[in-house]
Parts: structure tokens; sequence; C-alpha cells
């Protein structure tokens, strides 16, 4: 008999693909937020501006991952430039959550991202903020 092309014919095609043939289920962000602290695993008070009174910048990840142990990275960028790509694991979990930090001085002033990206390049989210020179009332 032929396969038609509907998606009920598809969905039984894929389970019936061998198991060491189906991908890895993809990591799901949920939620990212930088803040200047960081209290029982989550962002104190998440925002997009700050100052240069404040001593670092945290970005915090909350993530699904049905997968195994797997790295991700933060990789932060001033004005487009790479500063910084640390290297976070992350375990199999519907709800895990993981941060790394950038230390605030003057010479960070500007406009930065920061982007969720795996080993093989996949970027899942980014989130930009910016370091101002002055005092934010």
């Amino acid at each position: 008999s032929t396969l038609s092309s509907s998606s009920a014919a598809s969905d039984v095609y894929k389970r019936q693909l061998p198991a060491d043939s189906i991908e890895e289920e993809p990591i799901t962000v949920l939620n990212i937020a930088t803040g200047s602290n960081i209290v029982n695993r989550s962002i104190e008070i998440p925002d997009s501006i700050f100052s240069l009174d404040i001593e670092r910048i945290y970005c915090l990840t909350h993530l699904r991952n049905w997968n195994d142990s797997k790295t991700i990275y933060h990789k932060w960028y001033q004005e487009g430039e790479l500063r910084s790509k640390i290297s976070l694991e992350i375990g199999r979990s519907f709800n895990w959550r993981t941060w790394s930090y950038i230390t605030v001085y003057p010479e960070r002033v500007g406009d930065w991202k920061v982007v969720v990206e795996d080993s093989l390049g996949i970027r899942y989210d980014s989130l930009s903020f910016k370091i101002m020179n002055d005092q934010i009332e």
C-alpha cells in the first residue's frame, strides 16, 4: 500500500523509526533575566539598565532539559564583541536554573547582550541590557 501525504501517515512513519535515529529533544528556555543579585535561585529584581555602583550583573537562565547532562554557554557581548563565554553544565530537569555573571567596572559601560547557546552553536535565547556611566534614579 502507498502512504498518503497526510500528517497522520507521516506521524506513524516517524514513530516507526529506530530509537537510535530519534534526535535529542531540544532544550527549552523558560525564562532569561538579568539583575544585580540572585536570591533562592532567582534574580531578585530583574532589570535591563545598570549603573557602575553595582558589583556584578547576573544572567539567570531557567530551562527545561529532557536530555542527559549537557553543556550550554552564556556568551556575553559588549557592543557586539564577545567578552566572555561561560560554560554551564545542565542536568535532565523540568525546571533547571543556571547562571553566570560579569563584574561591573567603568570599561564595561555600554550595550550588552547575553546569548544562550549549546556546544553546536544552536542559539536558544538572548537578552540585551545596558550599563550606564551615571547613577540611575
